[in-house]
């Protein structure tokens, strides 16, 4: 009788195993969420490298390695903005710090 009990469970373990394996699968396929986005997004990095080494990479003060991309010359005019900007409030702050005027009352 006990033999008889365990072809039974044997079975029963042997239909639930495709089941339980095809959920397991289901459940560890990766799914993307935001990142799906942004791994999609095509690899321009050998372009950029052809950018940046056209006409070799010593090239000094002529062709700048910093200004050969299309929106570098944008962003170094911003930085060089930025900082003459804090530049100036620091001046500004020395200046008035200095000569004791505009002060909080």
């Amino acid at each position: 009788p006990t033999n008889n009990k365990h072809k039974r469970y044997n079975r029963m373990i042997r239909a639930a195993v495709p089941t339980l394996a095809r959920r397991v699968a289901q459940k560890e396929t990766q799914r993307r969420g935001i990142s799906g986005a942004l791994t999609a997004v095509p690899n321009k990095v050998k372009e950029s490298q052809a950018i940046q080494n056209a006409g070799g990479i010593c090239q000094g003060a002529d062709n700048p390695t910093y200004l050969k991309q299309k929106t570098d010359p944008l962003v170094a005019w911003f930085g060089v903005g930025l900082c003459t900007f804090a530049i100036g409030q620091v001046t500004y702050g020395f200046y008035h710090l200095a000569n004791g005027t505009n002060q909080l009352d």
